[in-house]
């Protein structure tokens, strides 16, 4: 991962926490909609219901995840802020949130 990578995506005028930002509206939906059974359910509801109340936390996340994104994620670190929004799908659904320790990271902001 080069440090162009990093910079494009981590700077303030990057597109890239706003469109996470989106996504996670997105998963909370997902996440309020699951059955009871599906694992890590309780800490996911947790963190659903902190992603829609008000105040940083969503940006906070955001930002949160998109750097967790470029650590551990080979396509984020090749293209950075021109990741397509279905590549971020991809991260943040079924990487990201299925993610026990990530989802208690986010819990833990």
């Amino acid at each position: 991962m080069s440090l162009a990578v990093v910079q494009s995506a981590m700077s303030p005028g990057s597109n890239m926490t706003g469109r996470i930002q989106s996504q996670l509206i997105i998963e909370t939906g997902i996440i309020l909609a699951e059955d009871a059974g599906t694992a890590n359910h309780a800490n996911r509801v947790t963190l659903a219901g902190k992603l829609l109340a008000p105040g940083d936390f969503l940006a906070t996340a955001a930002a949160h995840l998109g750097k967790r994104a470029l650590e551990i994620n080979s396509t984020a670190q090749s293209k950075g802020n021109d990741l397509s929004d279905s590549e971020i799908e991809y991260i943040i659904r079924s990487t990201m949130l299925n993610d026990a320790g990530i989802v208690a990271e986010l819990n833990a902001l």
